[in-house]
């Protein structure tokens, strides 16, 4: 919070220093071969030689206590705040499974096999002192005592003696399923509180495993006036966020198109941003509220313990007031558990924020075309990575069940599935004991190391390299087609409207020199380009809310489409453009000489009546052509044919009557007029159709494995 991590890992590295460097004096009895008058020795253990109960008790009474309770602050500047609380969890007493080694396991001192399995809870007294302080389970089912600290020497003594009073009365037994040493350290130099936990867990296996947790939580959340302005940065922009996402909702209402910005991936991402960063907010501000309230309360009962004297507090059987007393001090280490882990959760939500806050960098870069090609290739090569990493992982975890087989019971890097997993992974980095590994089974390590480094390392993690830059370089070589090939004469620009208008009429017939049985250039081949790519890129059929963030009314959209003409000028389309969306050099250059003359080509003559009278015509159009604006070549001529076949001037009805009147009967020919229309009609809805199952099929619409063989079986359609 505001800058505190710098700080909380020194305060947090210092205190583990101090506990795993705490050194206590254990003495030895002496060997049965010396001599009875000999003294006793002793050695001296750390923390992390603790192997025993005893070792506990001495640790805690000779080392911890001396540390924390004196009257000097622990590590020059931290101060011990209450005193130390104790926390054990026990199991159940059961007998044990194994009937048939019942006789061997039985323990003298009971009629069975007796176990303590550690997926049990005790709520049974200690020792059978019921009534006894800390040797009953709390509501949590825990067993809870308390040594005060807040007397300095005074407390010392009296904590040491409360120590060995617990050791001899079997606090601890063979039930015991891990024991927490918790106390609280205030540095008012830093402004910030510490938990620290010291936990000894009790294997079932006979080892006792030391384990110390200490964490931070800022005392003071304004410190400076930086402090302020970062906040009120942060409020401002979640501020200007949020006024206009409402100001774009409120425009594309009035236009009526609130259900495409309702489904627009970029919509989701800025609400999320919205909405996350006042959680992020809120949350924070909670846990400022928090620590104010959780100080006036250290502060209440510190003053509450200065009444109580210190052998009040190490009786057996505490009096009202010493009880209340523990208990505000058990609230304390409750509340500021749970004060921390809700900082956790805060940290969390931020990293998570800042993910988002990444995505919103991804749509900025889809304006810069270099910074573009990156998320594009990220875009393209999801799909292809994700099929990877389903035959990926399945290799890699078969590969850890192995390694988990093979040394878990030897190696802790392999004794659970969870290290399991990491330690495999971490292989691949170059992090590996081969030695270790090797010493538990010689040849089949060595398989397995073997196999594991070439199939996953060299040949897996190499293809996946492999599809990533085989998709960059494509997307690459599309971003930079303009810069690469320079303009010629022939290829000079066509307005954007005229461009595709053109395009419209000249439908499949781009010649391109590409085999389809190859995927070569062959000079001698001529296959049809479907020209549905370059249309698509052109005329989008998405909607994008941000082009209409400008207008005020419906007004503004009608002057807008009436200056079209008018920008035409400007709104070229030219083999750059063309270039940059996959489209060939010498077949971009065909396409803009081909629409310019098919454009020009389709401007009506004057006097033209049949050409005026097409839009007349009851021939079924698709409504990719109507997009298109122009019919094709075919329609026309059904167009024309319809022409004749509806004509009902009067010079056609005399023509008629007067053929009529002559005896020569026209109604085969009509009737074979007829035939005709139908059959140019059933063509073109199947070179309709055909088209666009080409267009599908060269896009990957069908998944076919060859697309351009899919489009040579439709060719006969045209």
């Amino acid at each position: 919070m505001h800058g505190s991590v710098e700080v909380s890992y020194q305060m947090t590295a210092s205190v583990e220093n101090l506990i795993g460097s705490i050194s206590f004096s254990k003495p030895i009895a002496p060997s049965n071969d010396t001599l009875d008058d000999s003294p006793t020795t002793t050695s001296q253990l750390k923390t992390k030689d603790i192997g025993s109960y005893e070792d506990i008790w001495l640790w805690l009474s000779d080392g911890l206590l001396p540390a924390l309770i004196s009257d000097s602050r622990v590590r020059y500047y931290n101060q011990l705040v209450g005193g130390v609380r104790l926390v054990q969890e026990r199991s159940s007493i059961e007998v044990c499974d194994d009937e048939v080694m019942e006789p061997i396991y039985t323990s003298p001192t009971a009629e069975s096999s007796l176990c303590h399995p550690l997926g049990s809870s005790s709520e049974e007294p200690i020792a059978g002192q019921s009534g006894r302080f800390g040797f009953e389970p709390n509501e949590d089912g825990q067993f809870v005592y308390y040594i005060d600290g807040s007397r300095g020497g005074e407390s010392l003594v009296v904590g040491q003696r409360t120590a060995t009073q617990l050791s001899q009365a079997g606090w601890l037994d063979l039930s015991t399923k891990s024991v927490k040493v918790e106390f609280i350290l205030f540095n008012g130099e830093t402004n910030m509180f510490m938990h620290v936990d010291v936990s000894f867990e009790v294997q079932r296996g006979g080892a006792i495993i030391p384990l110390t947790t200490a964490r931070t939580l800022i005392s003071t959340v304004y410190n400076s006036v930086a402090d302020y302005v970062i906040d009120f940065v942060w409020l401002a922009l979640i501020g200007y966020l949020t006024v206009r996402e409402l100001r774009q909702i409120y425009m594309v209402k009035r236009i009526g198109r609130l259900k495409y910005y309702v489904g627009d991936f970029w919509t989701f991402v800025d609400w999320l941003t919205i909405l996350g960063g006042i959680g992020v907010g809120v949350f924070y501000a909670y846990l400022a509220w928090s620590v104010g309230s959780l100080k006036e309360d250290i502060v209440d009962i510190s003053q509450l313990g200065e009444d109580i004297s210190p052998s009040d507090l190490d009786a057996v059987a505490p009096s009202a007031q010493v009880m209340a007393y523990y208990q505000r001090w058990g609230e304390i280490y409750d509340t500021m558990n749970t004060m921390i882990e809700n900082q956790v959760y805060h940290r969390l939500l931020m990293f998570w924020y800042t993910i988002i806050n990444m995505l919103r960098f991804f749509r900025a870069f889809r304006g810069l075309p270099r910074l573009a090609v990156i998320a594009d290739t990220m875009k393209r090569a999801w799909m292809d990575v994700a099929y990877f990493l389903i035959v990926f992982c399945t290799v890699f975890f078969n590969f850890v069940l192995g390694g988990y087989t093979l040394f878990g019971k030897r190696l802790k890097a392999w004794s659970t599935p969870g290290d399991a997993i990491n330690t495999a992974f971490v292989a691949l980095m170059g992090d590996f004991d081969y030695n270790a590994m090797r010493r538990v089974a010689p040849v089949s390590a060595a398989i397995w190391f073997w196999f594991y480094m070439v199939l996953v390392f060299l040949v897996m993690l190499n293809m996946l390299l492999a599809i990533v830059m085989d998709t960059y370089t494509s997307v690459k070589d599309e971003a930079c087609a303009a810069e690469l090939f320079s303009l010629t004469s022939d290829s000079a620009g066509l307005p954007h409207r005229k461009f595709l208008q053109g395009l419209g009429i000249l439908r499949g017939s781009v010649l391109s020199r590409v085999n389809p049985a190859t995927g070569t250039e062959d000079p001698a081949v001529a296959s049809y380009l479907i020209l549905d790519k370059v249309l698509e890129a052109f005329e989008p059929s998405g909607f994008h809310v941000k082009a209409f963030l400008d207008l005020d009314s419906e007004a503004k959209a009608r002057e807008r489409r009436a200056s079209e003409d008018k920008r035409d000028a400007d709104d070229i389309i030219t083999v750059s453009h063309l270039t940059s969306i996959g489209i060939p050099l010498e077949d971009a250059k065909r396409l803009i000489q081909g629409a310019r003359e098919m454009f020009k080509g389709d401007e009506p003559a004057s006097g033209d009546d049949d050409y005026v009278e097409e839009e007349e015509s009851e021939v079924t159009v698709s409504p990719m052509q109507r997009v298109r604006g122009h019919p094709t070549r075919m329609q026309r001529a059904v167009n024309q044919l319809l022409l004749k076949k509806n004509n009902t001037t009067p010079e056609l009805e005399a023509n008629n009557r007067g053929a009529a009147d002559a005896g020569l009967d026209v109604r085969p020919e009509l009737e074979a007029l007829k035939k005709d229309v139908e059959f140019l009609k059933d063509r073109v809805t199947t070179m309709d159709r055909s088209l666009e199952i080409i267009a599908r099929q060269i896009t990957g619409g069908f998944g076919h494995p060859n697309p351009m063989a899919g489009v040579e079986e439709h060719l006969h359609d045209f």
